[in-house]
């Protein structure tokens, strides 16, 4: 649609202002965000990260970071608005607050000074799509979700990924071994996600095996919690992104968090 792609157009230029010096744009303060157990932070800052020259964060060094602009491919995107231009890559933190059983709560996506980037909103006391992760832009505008209820309703179901409107993007399915695979409506692989969960040491790639993003721990020096570091690289969805680490979280538990009894 016409507004998706006018959203998507003002991202890019967003980005690429900032990568020029640019200070002129700021977001607007969060209005009316859904009640959860936990508080979301308003925004007080930019809304988007400067974009980063490629570089090594922690890890092996060199080897499979490859940065070069994906190839151009036939398949839709989840958040079209969130795709990251080419030559520059879109760094961001993620709290590890999931864990495998029911959740009702919310917190922020930063960059890596703690300033807000995008809300998530985790409701799983209700049934159907209503059950699930709901990523919003700053000002409660709807992005994506995750649809969670088949993980607490019936073994073995994994979960969806939908657009804004709640029509399914694409699904969660057990790959070769332990890693996991997003598959589309046409059963087409879109991302691939190996590595070891639970300590969020996470490599994204496309169907053809190109690096689309890493994920490791990392320190944000804004309220303690623990955090874990996503790096997306040019031309990828990081909404995307964003809610297959999001589903894994869901699936596999995290390190840190603790689960209910």
């Amino acid at each position: 649609p016409e507004e998706t792609a006018q959203k998507g157009r003002c991202l890019s230029t967003a980005l690429r202002a900032r990568g020029k010096g640019s200070d002129s744009m700021r977001p607007s303060e969060v209005n009316g965000v859904p009640a959860s157990s936990v508080s979301v932070p308003a925004a007080s800052d930019t809304s988007l990260p400067p974009p980063q020259e490629p570089k090594h964060v922690g890890g092996e060094e060199g080897g499979m970071f490859n940065w070069s602009p994906r190839s151009a491919e036939d398949f839709e995107t989840l958040c079209p608005c969130l795709v990251v231009p080419d030559g520059m890559e879109f760094v961001f933190a993620v709290r590890e607050v999931l864990t495998v059983v029911r959740q009702e709560l919310s917190f922020s996506v930063v960059d890596l000074d703690g300033s807000p980037l995008s809300h998530i909103i985790v409701n799983e006391t209700g049934s159907g799509p209503q059950c699930g992760i709901f990523l919003q832009m700053l000002d409660g505008e709807p992005l994506a979700s995750i649809r969670t209820d088949m993980l607490h309703s019936w073994p073995g179901r994994m979960p969806e990924m939908c657009y804004a409107s709640g029509e399914v993007f694409c699904r969660v399915a057990k790959g070769d071994g332990r890693d996991y695979v997003l598959r589309d409506n046409e059963d087409r692989i879109l991302l691939r996600l190996e590595g070891n969960f639970k300590e969020k040491t996470v490599k994204a790639t496309s169907w053809c095996g190109e690096l689309i993003a890493l994920s490791e721990r990392c320190i944000i020096s804004l309220d303690g919690g623990a955090h874990y570091q996503v790096r997306v690289a040019p031309g990828a969805d990081a909404g995307l992104v964003l809610c297959s680490l999001l589903a894994m979280d869901k699936i596999e538990g995290g390190g840190r968090a603790k689960t209910s009894p």
